[in-house]
């Protein structure tokens, strides 16, 4: 739903600073409107299937989680999940809805705060 937001969100920052990552897992609500389409994953031949039409919609690199979710779930499993890790890879933030305005904010209070601690 926000896509085009979060493709502005990952070209307001420099490469060298953030990095923005949509890690397709399994589908947590399948058929919902405007995505129909979109079925619980059997295998990982379907994963790939939906992460590259996914990957048709937006310029954020799209990564795939196993069919284990392991990336999910090392992170906590929530729907639709947004995490913020910073250069050391720390979790600093994470958000049970990825609203790219509220992951803005953070990474700009976290970029500010790096520049701060480097003076």
């Amino acid at each position: 739903m926000q896509l085009s937001r979060w493709d502005d969100l990952s070209r307001k920052y420099d490469d060298r600073d953030v990095v923005a990552l949509f890690i397709y897992s399994h589908e947590r609500h399948p058929g919902e409107p405007g995505y129909r389409e979109y079925k619980h994953t059997q295998t990982d031949e379907e994963r790939m299937a939906y992460a590259r039409m996914w990957s048709e919609r937006t310029d954020l690199t799209v990564a795939v989680d196993g069919m284990d979710d392991k990336v999910l779930k090392a992170y906590g499993a929530v729907p639709n999940p947004a995490f913020v890790i910073d250069r050391n890879g720390t979790l600093v933030f994470k958000a049970i809805w990825a609203d790219a305005a509220k992951v803005e904010r953070v990474l700009d209070e976290l970029l500010e705060y790096e520049v701060s601690a480097n003076r």
